[in-house]
Formats: structure tokens, sequence, C-alpha cells
């Protein structure tokens, strides 16, 4: 059994690095196509092995997703964030210290979670349903702190009451997928359009480690610990949600603190999901959906097996990452970057057409709008976040 579930997880480590360079690809897209086959799947593999492969699949494609968010600036809903500063330290010479940044964030949560689950489970089986209550509080609360924050205080606010409105229109809309053309358009097209105007060139890259103190790396590790073990177990909390939070706490922030969060809290929503599939049998993301319909019950052995998993994978992923980084960083400068921009946004806009369909299009096209908006006027695309701020704190107060 250990060296058929070793097979499947190296399997799903090659898997998770195809499907995470692509840009625009999320895991619960995957996780949907998995389960739609899995009766085929269940020919070849056991329902444990089989989970094992989707659970190595999506912590490998977390890392590797990494890389079309920080060299194209086209990020899934948990990069959303790390994009910005990400892509400006592309335009410095230091993607790849960015990349590292974001991979150490992301491997430290994972460390940290699966090391304090035991405590974590009985902890959150007294407190889940008190939480619950504070959470649009403390959504609000957030919110607030970051709009103040802004120069620009009323732009920010109709920034984020409009990034709110699409966010509701793409949640209670008839789209498949919302959430791609959503945060696709708001984030990555308006880093793709304004590329493509601006045509800037790509400075050769310094594939050097990043500097970063002890200090600032476990303040910025311990914030995002805290606010994903408050926010991970409840329902339409995402990732990106949990660092606007854990940034909020911030009075200078940097882009060293601002991609280790983003990282942290990307991973933090992987392995709570798997901690909370156990201990209050909630699936808090598409691919424990998956898992969920495999096991009929999942006990302390599966989630012993699943913790394991979720080091192991991560390990090699942040190996392959790094590796990746290299070459990318490299090849950057000696391509087109603004065909590669163009490219990148028909293939963006085609997977949007394939997969949400008109109305994505549509939803597309009006998110990328805002977006570009945004960053012309030099607002923080933090605010856009309201996208899926907004709905969530409806969902708790309605």
């Amino acid at each position: 059994m250990v060296f058929k579930i070793l097979l499947t997880l190296l399997l799903g480590l090659a898997i998770g690095i195809i499907t995470g360079i692509l840009p625009g690809i999320h895991i619960n897209l995957l996780s949907v196509l998995l389960l739609s086959i899995s009766s085929f799947l269940l020919l070849h593999f056991q329902p444990l092995t089989l989970a094992v492969l989707i659970i190595s699949i999506a912590i490998t494609h977390i890392f590797i997703d990494i890389l079309p968010s920080t060299f194209l600036g086209i990020p899934n809903e948990d990069y959303a964030l790390a994009s910005l500063p990400a892509h400006r330290l592309l335009l410095q010479g230091h993607a790849y210290q960015a990349v590292i940044l974001t991979s150490l964030g992301a491997l430290s949560s994972i460390l940290l979670f699966s090391l304090t689950s035991p405590l974590i489970i009985p902890l959150i089986k007294a407190i889940y349903p008190i939480l619950k209550a504070f959470i649009p509080y403390l959504l609000i609360l957030a919110s607030l702190f970051l709009i103040l924050r802004e120069n620009q205080k009323f732009l920010a606010l109709i920034i984020f009451a409009l990034s709110g409105s699409l966010g509701l229109a793409a949640l209670n809309l008839p789209i498949n997928q919302p959430l791609l053309p959503l945060l696709s358009g708001l984030f990555g097209s308006s880093i793709l359009l304004l590329s493509i105007r601006n045509n800037p060139v790509i400075p050769p890259q310094k594939i050097n480690p990043p500097e970063i103190s002890k200090k600032a790396f476990i303040t910025a590790s311990l914030s995002a610990y805290l606010v994903s073990l408050l926010t991970g177990f409840l329902p339409a909390i995402t990732s990106s949600q949990s660092a606007v939070i854990a940034l909020s706490f911030f009075k200078n922030l940097k882009h060293e603190t601002f991609l280790l969060v983003s990282g942290f809290t990307s991973s933090a929503f992987a392995i709570l999901s798997l901690i909370a599939l156990f201990s209050i049998a909630k699936a808090r993301a598409g691919f424990i959906v998956a898992v969920s319909r495999l096991l009929q019950e999942i006990t302390i052995y599966h989630l012993s097996i699943f913790i394991a998993v979720s080091l192991i994978s991560s390990s090699l992923a942040l190996i392959a990452t790094i590796l990746l980084a290299k070459k990318f960083s490299k090849i950057i400068t000696k391509l087109n970057y603004r065909l590669i921009c163009i490219l990148t946004l028909l293939f963006l806009t085609t997977l949007v057409i394939i997969i949400s369909k008109e109305s994505g299009l549509l939803l597309f096209i009006t998110s990328a709008s805002l977006g570009t908006f945004t960053q012309l006027k030099n607002i923080s695309k933090t605010h856009l976040m309201g996208s899926l701020l907004v709905p969530t704190i409806l969902f708790f107060l309605i």
C-alpha cells in the first residue's frame, strides 16, 4: 500500500506541474473533471489512492501556480493579491525572489498546520460555532481599515463597492466557474492589457535568494497562521480573503511580507480543508468535495495519510517550483514579452468562452475594465477583493 501511495503521489506531482503552469486553470476545475471521470479512474485506483492522487495534484498545483502568477500576472484566486507585487518585482529583475518568497510562505503553512493539527482538531470542534457568528464583522473591519489607509479614500470605496457588485452578479448569475472570468478580469487581464499598451522591457532576472529578516518572516507567518486558523474552517471564506485580513495588521507593507502572507494563506486553505473534513465534516474546497465523495468516512488513519502526502508533495513541489523559476527567469528576457501578453490574453479569453460561455465573457470584459481603471488611477488592487468580501459578508448577515 505504501508503495502504491508513493507512486500515486508522484503521478499527482507530475499532473500538478503541468496544470499549474497553465494560466487560468484552478484546482477546483480540475477536481470537477477528475470527479466526472472517477468511475473510470476507480477501475485502476482504489478510493484511498485516488484521493491521494487528487490531494497531490492540488498541493503541487498551488506551488506551481505561483509561476504564471509571477511571470505573466495571471493569478488564480489563491494568488490574486500576490500577482501584483510579484509582477512589479519581475519588472525590477527580481521575479525569482518573488517566487521563492511565495513558495516559502506556502511551505511554512503546510509545515505549521501539519505539526499543530493534533491541537487544532479539538480546538476547532469547540470554537467553530462561535467563530462563525463574528466573521462578517471581522471582514467589515478589515475592509474599512484598508480603504481608510488609501490616499484616495472615496475612490477606493467606489471601487470596493463596484467590485462587490460584480462579485454578487458573478455568484448569482448562471455562469459556470464564475471566479475564472471575475478574478482573471479584475487582476490578470488588466496587467496584461497595460503591459501590451506600455510594452515593458523585462530586465535580466537576478537568480539569487531573497533577503528577509527572521523577524519579518516569523511575523508574517504568525499573523497569517492566526488569521487562517480563525477563517480557514468557515464557509465562503477564501484564501485571498484571509490574506486581506492578515495584511491589514501591517502598517508599512513590503513586497516580502505581501508575498509570504499570500503564499501562506493559499496553502493553509488546502491543509485546513483536509482538517475540516475530518473534524467538522465540512468540505471547504473543490478538491475536498471530490475526496469526500470517494471515501464514505474520513478517519484519523486517512487524515494521517493525507497530511503525510501534503508534506511530501509540498516539499517536492517546492523543488520543482524553484527549478522552473530559474528556467523561466532565463527564458523570459529572451522572448517578446508583449507577444506573450497578447497570446496569454487570447488564451485566457478563449478559456473563459469555453468554460463560462457568453455571460462569462461579458463578466470578464467588465471585470477587466474595472481592474484596468483601478490600476490607471493608482489605487491598490486589494480593494478589488470586494468582489469576494461583499458576497461573503452578505452571506453571513442575511
